[in-house]
């Protein structure tokens, strides 16, 4: 199985920030994960996701509970957690973890509220609903694209995409 450095990671995470507007506003979930999902495939790397809440206590964590219908983001909302800002938190074998997202390595001062599993961001960054609507979610087949292509090397990838499952107005 391939391994993966910090330095490709940003690589990527730069490459899909030039190309996307606003993905911080909206888009920041899709994002999480699709590259939290490829990044997990490599031997050397964990990923978590991560929820920043800008405006919380600093010491104290949110309780939450996954809610019977997690594909909603209100539903989280009203469990108690706020999705200000979707991270990765990235684990390199040997490495100290480091927190990401588009941008490259994420420095904030925020609290991170919380944890969820690839499989509950995927379901709610899937439906177009309670996210920041700056992000064009007719954006979402070039992310996929810019993260294809650079884990196979092969931008033909991008020519014949097709996108399923994906609320994309």
């Amino acid at each position: 199985m391939a391994k993966i450095t910090k330095k490709e990671i940003l690589k990527v995470c730069k490459a899909v920030h030039e190309s996307v507007e606003y993905l911080n506003h909206g888009g920041c979930g899709v994002f999480a994960f699709l590259l939290g999902s490829t990044l997990n495939q490599f031997e050397n790397c964990q990923v978590k996701v991560k929820v920043v809440d800008y405006y919380g206590n600093f010491r104290k964590r949110v309780e939450f509970a996954v809610p019977e219908d997690f594909t909603n983001v209100d539903n989280w909302t009203r469990n108690g957690l706020d999705f200000n800002h979707i991270i990765l938190e990235v684990k390199l074998k040997y490495c100290k973890p480091f927190y990401l997202d588009s941008t490259g390595v994420y420095q904030h001062e925020g609290i991170l509220s919380g944890s969820l599993d690839l499989i509950h961001i995927e379901s709610i960054s899937k439906a177009n609903r309670g996210w920041n609507r700056t992000f064009n979610r007719k954006q979402i087949p070039k992310i996929i694209c810019y993260i294809k292509s650079f884990f196979d090397n092969d931008r033909s990838l991008c020519n014949n995409l097709v996108i399923k499952h994906w609320e994309l107005n």
